[in-house]
């Protein structure tokens, strides 16, 4: 009987490396539970603190839009002219000597919508010339002029390489042309042949898109601040318009020969030598100018990993902010009206006694 005893007494105590085995176990297991917790909790802390920062952003982004408004119109009432970057008014805080709350991160882009070639002044030459200096070759670039023409103008009567609605009804599912002025860059994406080269097969833009959209405007019918063309437009007006691109460049670009810098130069006569056209045609070439009025303002502000984005379309007076009318009242096109009205509606800096007008405005969007 006494080894049998014994051999039972063996079962009934655990060994001492199982209960430690267990206690590691239940370890690991407490472990993990509060670390999943700890994840949970932390990032329930980080969309708490997005929403109860974003009023805070919201306030810094409008006062440097604010800021930036205020520049413009400064170097505006100077130099009783707004003609460039170079003025100041391409770093506003810098001109203001303004440094942000020492936790926020600041970053104010500006944007001369008139040294941009206007999508509502364009010609097919233009279009044509423009698609080949984006690397178009010009048999497919005819058809995307044609294409985009037939989709902004009035009629329903179709261009050699053009579509109207007997081709976009054929799509499944059907749909038929705008027949009016683009609205927004996302209908290129409707637009003939548009999808395949502004747009990867998965409808993400492309090169083809950023090139096109940084040269062209939505925003005016005027002709194009030289002062702050990119090379694109001068090159497309070089060849529409015989400029001399290479004089024209080496003079805004200053001594140092880079643009963007502090000795760059700016066009302030229509009798200069670089402007084009001269004193011809009343000092003004057809598709040229020297002055702007109208800008796309964005305005971002990040506070840790909280973010808030201001974007805004604003025109000081002289400007004709053509498309920006169009959005809010009914479409208007070239063949009612040779100018673009200005809509009451968009007339918001006006209303609160401002010297501009705020044609746009859009909060986490970029315009």
């Amino acid at each position: 009987m006494y080894p049998f005893s014994k051999r039972a007494d063996r079962r009934r105590y655990a060994s001492p490396g199982s209960i430690l085995a267990v206690v590691l176990g239940l370890i690991a297991l407490a472990a993990f539970v509060l670390v999943a917790f700890m994840e949970d909790a932390t990032a329930r802390i980080k969309y708490s603190g997005l929403f109860s920062n974003r009023d805070d952003l919201r306030i810094q982004a409008y006062s440097m839009l604010e800021t930036t408004f205020a520049v413009i119109n400064e170097i505006r009432e100077i130099d009783r002219a707004l003609y460039g970057p170079a003025q100041g008014w391409g770093d506003p805080l810098g001109y203001a000597q303004i440094e942000p709350p020492e936790d926020f991160d600041v970053e104010i882009i500006i944007e001369d919508e008139t040294g941009k070639i206007s999508l509502y002044r364009i010609t097919p030459l233009t279009l044509n010339v423009l698609f080949e200096e984006m690397g178009i070759p010009l048999d497919e670039a005819e058809p995307l002029t044609d294409a985009l023409l037939d989709w902004t103008d009035e009629d329903d009567l179709t261009r050699l390489n053009g579509a109207e609605s007997d081709f976009y009804e054929t799509i499944d599912p059907p749909y038929k042309p705008a027949n009016s002025p683009l609205q927004s860059w996302n209908e290129l994406r409707l637009v003939k042949g548009f999808d395949t080269f502004f747009f990867d097969p998965e409808g993400i833009p492309n090169d083809h898109y950023r090139q096109f959209i940084s040269a062209v405007s939505l925003y005016h019918d005027e002709p194009v601040n030289i002062n702050s063309a990119g090379p694109l437009v001068l090159t497309v007006l070089s060849r529409v318009e015989g400029i001399d691109i290479m004089g024209l460049t080496e003079y805004l670009n200053g001594d140092d020969e880079v643009r963007g810098t502090g000795d760059d130069r700016l066009i302030i006569d229509r009798g200069h030598h670089y402007f084009p056209g001269g004193q011809q045609q009343g000092g003004r070439s057809g598709m040229a100018d020297m002055v702007t009025g109208l800008f796309k303002i964005t305005v971002s502000v990040h506070r840790g990993e909280a973010g808030f984005l201001l974007s805004a379309v604003a025109a000081w007076s002289g400007a004709n902010p053509g498309a920006a009318s169009r959005t809010v009242e009914p479409a208007l096109t070239v063949q009612q009206t040779e100018r673009p009205k200005q809509a009451e509606k968009t007339d918001y800096g006006s209303a609160l006694g401002y010297p501009f007008r705020i044609l746009h405005l859009s909060e986490n969007r970029r315009l």
